[in-house]
């Protein structure tokens, strides 16, 4: 494993670790707020204090967590439909090579004869060739 990607992971390692734990700090202060209802107003509004102010961190967190799980789908998905894009130029190549090929063959080497059914296939494979592969 490169370098890189060996520091990419411990950062990535380390803020689930740090999400989680701001997550159940807050559950942990929801819960000690619970059992102290009857508390001082002083106590009370710090600790109303405390709790709004961990409760965005938690919900940032919870919202990170959650959005990396989302985007790891979406770059799944983004690989396999490049995959598929590849694939489709591999073979749109293919037929375009093949057809050049064939016209080739029937006009002797000149594919720039245009005026017959063969010189509109010649076309139509230009079209191909360059709608699959742009240079």
């Amino acid at each position: 494993m490169a370098n890189g990607a060996k520091s990419s992971l411990r950062a990535f390692t380390i803020s689930w670790f740090l999400a989680i734990l701001v997550i159940l700090l807050w559950l942990l202060l929801l819960l000690l707020m619970w059992f102290r209802v009857e508390a001082q107003k002083e106590t009370w509004d710090h600790m109303v204090t405390v709790m709004t102010a961990l409760q965005a961190l938690a919900f940032a967190a919870a919202g990170a967590l959650w959005g990396v799980k989302v985007q790891e789908i979406e770059t799944d998905k983004a690989k396999d439909d490049k995959a598929k894009a590849v694939d489709v130029a591999r073979k749109g190549k293919t037929l375009a090579e093949m057809i050049d090929g064939h016209l080739a063959k029937q006009r002797g080497g000149d594919l720039n004869i245009v005026g017959d059914d063969l010189g509109g296939l010649r076309h139509q494979a230009q079209i191909v060739r360059d709608a699959v592969l742009p240079d």
